[in-house]
């Protein structure tokens, strides 16, 4: 079976940037993950994986908010395979 990407399928819609719109709001978005990026070097391990688990499943509920998907932050199946994730590497 022929894996099918959901931009690949018919009705999606063409998508199209500015870049002199979207150049600053991703220049500052790109600053604030390193910044976020270099204070998580500065925790240590165990504070890590919890910091990345945390971030992974805000991730995950920005995205099904999205995709109008409404999940609660307390469920275990986001959360808990962040945390494997984040634990097993």
């Amino acid at each position: 079976m022929e894996t099918t990407w959901i931009w690949q399928e018919e009705d999606w819609p063409p998508f199209v940037w500015n870049a002199a719109v979207i150049g600053t709001p991703l220049a500052q978005s790109r600053l604030a993950l390193g910044k976020v990026l270099g204070a998580a070097g500065l925790l240590d391990v165990t504070l890590s994986r919890e910091a990345v688990a945390a971030i992974l499943v805000e991730d995950g509920l920005t995205t099904s908010a999205i995709e109008g998907e409404q999940l609660l932050p307390t469920g275990k199946g986001g959360r808990s395979s962040a945390y494997e994730i984040a634990w097993e590497g």
